[in-house]
């Protein structure tokens, strides 16, 4: 049990990939990552890739979302 973690009377994997979530949830996921990294390129009227603090938080904003759809993954493992 070195990888798991008692959360609301929830036992959570700490060490889980994108690749064990279920093609449901990859898709949202992947979904919403599309739209609010475009979202951010329309904001700074740039078709090129964002800087790494404009990154930094699509990436936090993609992490509460999927906080929010009870999806547990890691931030290192939304990060990459």
């Amino acid at each position: 049990m070195k990888n798991h973690k008692v959360m609301n009377d929830q036992i959570l994997q700490t060490n889980k990939r994108f690749s064990h979530l279920k093609g449901s949830q990859k898709e949202r996921i992947a979904t919403e990552f599309y739209r609010l990294y475009h979202e951010k390129m329309i904001e700074r009227r740039t078709t090129r890739k964002l800087p790494p603090k404009q990154r930094e938080t699509v990436i936090e904003a993609l992490s509460e979302a999927i906080q929010g759809r009870d999806i547990w993954i890691s931030y290192i493992e939304v990060g990459k």
